[in-house]
């Protein structure tokens, strides 16, 4: 899956989630979506800095240190409160995108370092304009009936 696809997932499937939590205090629950909407793409930085696509930055283990990075940014900035929402929106960013990426024909292994499985549901190819169009798309819709209804 590509980054419009991926942003359009966690759109997806965060804003469903915020359906029966509404915006919260301060619209928290907006800065989860979009922050996490931002960082959808992140695990492929791999691509550009040259390490094998698919391994590393698509685990478990990334998505746990990524949370806390960005927990610790945003909470040595913010405050305790943003700090554990940093977490939250980096750990979900990463574990999103790797369930975009686990509708393609490519495996890989999503709990590495904690257990040898790889994995693929091979749906459709990551490069479909039509699925990354179509999550995009789905993904902005559920995204404003989300707003409607909170």
């Amino acid at each position: 899956m590509h980054a419009k696809g991926h942003f359009g997932l966690t759109l997806f499937i965060l804003s469903l989630i915020g359906l029966p939590i509404g915006f919260g205090p301060e619209n928290l629950m907006i800065f989860i979506i979009f922050l996490s909407a931002i960082l959808s793409s992140l695990p492929d930085i791999d691509i550009k800095i040259g390490i094998s696509h698919r391994t590393v930055t698509h685990s478990l283990l990334f998505a746990i240190i990524i949370g806390i990075l960005f927990g610790i940014l945003l909470g040595y900035s913010s405050g305790l409160l943003y700090g554990f929402l940093g977490f939250i929106a980096g750990f979900l960013a990463i574990v999103i995108h790797m369930l975009g990426d686990l509708m393609t024909f490519q495996k890989f292994n999503p709990l590495w370092p904690f257990k040898q499985n790889y994995l693929s549901y091979g749906l459709f190819e990551a490069k479909s304009k039509a699925a990354n169009n179509i999550f995009f798309v789905l993904g902005w819709i559920m995204f404003f009936v989300y707003i409607f209804i909170s």
